[in-house]
């Protein structure tokens, strides 16, 4: 569930500021006295609650629903949840930085020879 959330959330948001550029809008949101950097938190933010308030319902009202009772994954308690989310947090705290520096430093040459060979492969079927 939470790999879901991982990757559910930067999902939503994006599809909003897509969303805002498909109807418009988004100058109106562009032009308002805030920085940018805290429109993007203010979605991100409000997605995730979105999605806490799903996950809530889900572990509260839909408890007994057929599908979930003979599940062991989806019985998980609130406290049992919140301890998950709060490891979860503190190890995106002290490793993801080191993580997306040491992936960059790795992924860089792959990511240029791959465009070098894509560009000569172009250019010899040319």
């Amino acid at each position: 569930m939470l790999i879901v959330l991982l990757f559910l959330i930067p999902i939503l948001t994006m599809r909003s500021f897509a969303e805002e550029k498909k109807f418009k809008t988004d100058q109106l949101l562009l032009t308002a006295p805030v920085r940018v950097s805290s429109i993007i938190f203010g979605k991100f933010f409000a997605m995730a609650t979105i999605m806490a308030i799903a996950t809530m319902i889900r572990m509260t009202v839909l408890e007994d629903a057929v599908i979930y009772r003979n599940n062991a994954m989806m019985n998980a308690n609130l406290f049992a949840l919140g301890m998950a989310l709060f490891i979860f947090g503190l190890f995106n705290l002290i490793f993801i930085g080191g993580f997306f520096k040491t992936a960059y430093k790795f992924g860089k040459p792959f990511v240029t020879h791959i465009i070098v060979t894509f560009v000569m492969i172009g250019i010899s079927e040319a």
